[in-house]
């Protein structure tokens, strides 16, 4: 079965923009995540939670739209990583086919409101007021303060009790521009998930990919905290690259933020077609990169690892000696292809890519059960499941039930004869004798039925 996910993206590419802009927490973040319907956006109480512009596609009443949450607008910013910060809400205003601009009417229109206001009195977007928060008692006292901003009739809303959200959701649609042309649903675009540890290059690679900075790249760990959906290229060759944030090590002190991150990094992992699991060409393999490897191996997700940073690795190591350091230092993940590049000059980056997409391929790939059986039946006569301590182990046929990932069962005399160990050779074997070299696969075993409750799903020992 393929990754639920991927209905998901089948619709076609939006043609307008939607951002949300104003002060720090006044919930932009929550706004966004009411109008998307899920848990996108990382909202916390800290000012400055909100980083990199986050977006999702969203369709109301015939039209698609890609709606972008964006960092507390401020003035001016002496710090580098707010200026960058700054700079990305500046490119979603120009982008911008209307803006929703949120007020936080709980505490009254400051003068960081009216600023953002001026601002938007000349620009060149339509400009929708949101009060939110008009759950709480002060709420409404201070709807008339927002009426004098001079932008229109405030929507009354509380992102965090969904009130006022459908009909905002209706009054965006109906304000944006008609499709230009009726398209049917496009084929699934595949997402990557970009994944490594902190100061890996990710950031610098999703914006290598989307050729446009729309993530943040400092070398300050931690600058990226959400999981950012960035669609790159275009018609059948778009996709969806996902930047994610970078894993701590153990035992380092995690905030709320931080343990937010971590889960949202996970989440893109098991929603992805294909992973891009960078490492650092200059520095050794860590117990952060291993612990990666093993989640990817895990969720049974394709995986390219990318050797990043190889121009700074030129002239001191050659790529065979670096296939050999990581069959070593990550064996869980001897089958996946490498790739030897650099985000930052743009060095092997498309290869890269096209790689990512031949293992969304394999993994999409179904086998005839006969043509399976003939495989398996050559594999089994030259090394036999034997068990020494629990009598002869027999496999009697096998087919393949799902795809993405390649999930196979095996019929069985009885599931506990069969070693990790011969697991980890025949799924090794089927690779090579099969068009899933590159990919992982899933094995589950079936006794026969006085023997079910021995048989069902093992776990993944690629």
């Amino acid at each position: 079965m393929m990754r639920a996910n991927q209905a998901d993206h089948a619709v076609p590419a939006p043609q307008s923009v939607v951002a949300i802009v104003g002060r720090p927490n006044v919930g932009k973040s929550s706004l966004f995540n009411a109008l998307v319907g899920m848990r996108a956006a990382i909202v916390d109480p800290t000012p400055g939670t909100t980083r990199d512009a986050v977006a999702r596609t969203v369709t109301e009443a015939g039209r698609t739209f890609e709606l972008v949450d964006t960092a507390g607008m401020i003035g001016d910013a002496d710090d580098k990583i707010e200026k960058c910060i700054q700079r990305q809400v500046a490119l979603a205003l120009e982008t911008a086919t209307l803006v929703v601009f949120a007020v936080d009417a709980s505490e009254g229109v400051t003068g960081a409101d009216n600023r953002i206001a001026a601002r938007l009195r000349s620009a060149r977007a339509q400009v929708v007021v949101v009060a939110n928060k008009i759950d709480r008692k002060s709420a409404m006292w201070t709807v008339a303060e927002v009426h004098r901003l001079g932008l229109g009739e405030p929507f009354l809303v509380s992102a965090a009790h969904r009130t006022g959200i459908r009909e905002l959701k209706r009054a965006i649609a109906a304000r944006l521009p008609q499709q230009t042309v009726s398209v049917p649903a496009a084929p699934p675009v595949i997402r990557i998930a970009v994944l490594g540890r902190q100061n890996v290059g990710k950031s610098t690679l999703v914006n290598r990919l989307a050729r446009q900075e729309r993530v943040l790249v400092d070398s300050t760990p931690g600058t990226t905290r959400d999981a950012v959906e960035v669609r790159c290229g275009t018609g059948d060759a778009a996709f969806i690259a996902v930047d994610t944030a970078g894993l701590k090590k153990k035992g380092t002190a995690q905030t709320t933020i931080d343990l937010w991150s971590r889960h949202r990094t996970f989440m893109a992992l098991r929603q992805a077609d294909v992973a891009l699991f960078l490492t650092d060409a200059t520095e050794k393999i860590g117990e952060i990169d291993k612990r990666i490897a093993a989640d990817i191996v895990e969720n049974t997700v394709p995986c390219v690892v990318c050797v990043n940073k190889w121009d700074l690795a030129r002239g001191k190591a050659v790529s065979s000696d670096y296939r050999a350091y990581l069959d070593r230092m990550l064996p869980a993940l001897s089958f996946a292809p490498i790739s030897v590049m650099s985000a930052l000059d743009g060095t092997n980056v498309a290869n890269t890519v096209k790689v990512a997409r031949e293992l969304v391929k394999q993994s999409r790939t179904r086998i005839g059960t006969g043509q399976l059986n003939q495989v398996l039946r050559r594999i089994t006569e030259s090394y036999s499941p034997q068990s020494v301590d629990m009598g002869l182990a027999r496999v009697y046929f096998a087919t393949q039930v799902g795809v993405a990932p390649v999930h196979i069962v095996l019929f069985v005399n009885n599931p506990r004869k069969f070693s990790r160990r011969y697991l980890s050779f025949l799924k090794q074997r089927l690779r090579s004798m099969l068009p899933f070299a590159e990919v992982p696969i899933r094995l589950s075993l079936r006794g026969r039925p006085e023997k079910r409750d021995f048989c069902e799903n093992r776990k993944d020992f690629s």
